[in-house]
């Protein structure tokens, strides 16, 4: 809740000490002679009205935090309360006052933990309502409309690591050379620009729906599983750099990130709405990630203590990588992430810069950067009208299946399936009755260097992926001493 305690932020000193309190006192003393006193209720009081408060972090430690504008908290340092009193007194005309400041220590902790507690619980919004916080502006988005908000007007408080540093201005213009690139990124395809769409709206959505937490995977469309060959390149960072420019991310170089380092996200802050793993390696495990997509967050910190962020305010997760991201597979894995393939036009053809002849950000003047900004904008609403557009796979769920079997086995049921005679049990052309005891030599026969890494059990495990991903209606049952697995393929035949 906000105080009604009037805050001074004004940029101008006149206006920012003219409603400030006094902190001093002046008598005369007993042997006649004037004498100022510094009263440390009034100097506390002071400073409040200046508006400083403190917050309590996660870990029960205060913070120092100046209030702008009744909304915009920002951390500060307690040598900027002294430096407040050295303006006012130069603005009062008062160079004694001053001087019988610096006699004394009055920046001290009792003082600090004497300001008034703000209550940081943000609001962040709802499943039909986002907020994106500019220089000038805040703004409200739904799905059918976007609403400017003065900071002074807005019901709650914002981190000033938060806010854009830029003026948001309100564009028609269609046309925005970061439209274009994903454009090429969805390969020119309308239903894969919708979902990459959604997608960066989804990201940065300011509200966090806990039943409904999924990572963000970006990958390329072409990826060698077969020779562990990735090459990357293909302009997938560049949607997380994008995304960096719209709300405050914490970066992490995949190239260094270690499962063992307990520290690894040390780094997290409070303002931090994404975390965006860049360029993971084939060994990252995505299963250490569950928590944080859908769960609380326990960060450790070193010689800190550990913070717990509940998971409705914990950041959403962005990932790209040159290899498939595996986790723990089945449908714990596929509840928490989309994964998005990107064209390889950016790999194959041109480059970005090649494409359109500057570098994204840094060479954009402002008229690009308006159009950006409403493109991002619009790109929050569609999510909030359309909700997550997960896209159909190209290459990455064939590249799953030879990741968690074996491309040989693959081959090996490909020809079985289309030339079945050896194992037709059954007077229906369409169900395939296999003794999985016979199948298992079969492929060793074919395969004879895979037998020490494979059992039975492996075997049954990719029969049931295989059937999976085919969409096989298959059954495992036991007759006579043997093991058997029954394989309907009315879908293939026909």
């Amino acid at each position: 809740m906000k105080e009604n305690t009037q805050l001074n932020n004004a940029n101008n000193p006149t206006d920012r000490f003219q409603f400030s309190l006094p902190f001093f006192e002046e008598f005369v003393n007993k042997k006649g002679k004037n004498e100022i006193r510094i009263s440390n209720p009034k100097l506390i009081l002071f400073w409040e009205s200046l508006g400083y408060r403190k917050v309590i972090d996660d870990a029960g430690n205060y913070i120092l935090v100046n209030i702008e504008r009744k909304t915009i908290v920002n951390e500060v340092k307690d040598h900027l309360l002294r430096s407040e009193i050295r303006e006012y007194t130069r603005y009062i005309k008062r160079a004694d006052v001053w001087e019988v400041f610096l006699k004394s220590e009055y920046v001290v902790k009792k003082h600090f933990e004497s300001f008034h507690t703000i209550d940081m619980t943000r609001n962040t919004g709802d499943e039909n309502t986002g907020y994106l916080y500019y220089q000038n502006v805040i703004l409200k988005i739904t799905a059918d409309s976007i609403e400017p908000i003065e900071y002074e007007n807005f019901q709650g408080f914002v981190w000033g690591k938060e806010i854009i540093k830029r003026d948001f201005n309100f564009s028609e213009d269609a046309e925005c050379i970061f439209g274009e690139f994903l454009r090429i990124i969805a390969n020119e395809e309308p239903n894969r620009l919708k979902s990459i769409v959604s997608i960066i709206g989804y990201l940065l959505h300011s509200f966090k729906d806990p039943s409904f937490s999924k990572s963000i995977i970006l990958m390329d469309s072409e990826i060698d599983v077969e020779f562990d060959e990735a090459n990357g390149g293909t302009g997938k960072s560049l949607i997380g750099t994008a995304i960096g420019q719209i709300v405050p991310s914490l970066f992490m170089d995949g190239k260094y990130i270690k499962s063992q380092d307990k520290f690894k996200l040390s780094g997290l802050q409070s303002h931090h709405k994404i975390i965006f793993f860049d360029d993971v390696k084939k060994d990252f495990d995505f299963e250490w990630l569950y928590p944080i997509i859908t769960g609380d967050l326990y960060i450790e910190k070193k010689y800190k203590n550990a913070v717990v962020i509940p998971s409705k305010e914990s950041p959403k997760v962005l990932i790209t990588s040159n290899y498939v991201v595996k986790g723990g597979g089945g449908n714990a894995e596929r509840r928490r992430k989309v994964e998005y393939e990107v064209s390889t036009y950016f790999k194959n053809i041109l480059s970005p810069l090649e494409e359109f002849g500057h570098r994204f950000f840094d060479d954009w003047d402002k008229e690009e950067w308006i159009k950006f900004d409403n493109f991002m904008i619009k790109a929050v609403k569609y999510f909030l009208k359309n909700g997550l557009i997960e896209p159909k796979s190209i290459n990455i769920d064939f590249n799953r299946l030879k990741i968690e079997t074996s491309p040989d086995f693959i081959d090996f049921m490909d020809n079985l399936i289309s030339e079945p005679s050896g194992y037709q049990k059954s007077s229906s052309p369409d169900i395939l009755i296999i003794d999985k005891n016979i199948l298992f030599q079969d492929f060793l026969n074919t395969k004879p260097n895979t037998k020490e890494r494979i059992s039975p059990i492996t075997i049954k495990k990719w029969i049931d992926r295989y059937c999976e991903y085919y969409q096989i209606p298959h059954n495992h049952y036991k007759s006579n001493g043997s093991v058997y697995v029954e394989l309907n393929i009315s879908n293939i035949n026909k």
